[in-house]
């Protein structure tokens, strides 16, 4: 597969890594200025759709901390959970805060968002 031989040439442990039949992986291109500003143009595979029960939660005991997406809720919801019992600080990336679960919150010790999200957080009654 294209993306694990990349990913392994630039020295990525793929192990761990798993293929899902029939879903898509996401795809991103970031275009930079040259004044430094960027622009993301992304492609939401299915693959986030696939069940979390899968994922090596054992190894997080280890982990200095842990950065959970909220791209994909079963995945971050398990991940949040193992690094709360296994004591390893965490975060969770809410940059697409609508789709923040209330599960995924209560495992967390702090709570960031960027400040356009102010209202949605005042909504959900994160704060």
């Amino acid at each position: 597969d294209l993306i694990t031989r990349q990913l392994r040439d630039e020295g990525v442990d793929v192990t761990a890594l798993r293929h899902f039949e029939g879903l898509t992986t996401s795809t991103s291109a970031v275009l930079v200025d040259a004044q430094g500003e960027r622009l993301v143009v992304g492609y939401r595979g299915t693959a986030l759709q696939a069940d979390a029960a899968w994922l090596p939660l054992d190894r997080i005991e280890g982990a200095g901390a842990l950065l959970a997406d909220v791209r994909w809720p079963a995945g971050a919801e398990a991940a949040l959970s193992a690094a709360r019992k296994a004591g390893v600080p965490a975060i969770l990336d809410g940059e697409v805060a609508p789709e923040v679960e209330q599960t995924q919150v209560r495992e967390l010790q702090r709570l960031l968002f960027s400040a356009r999200h102010e209202a949605y957080i005042r909504h959900a009654g994160l704060r």
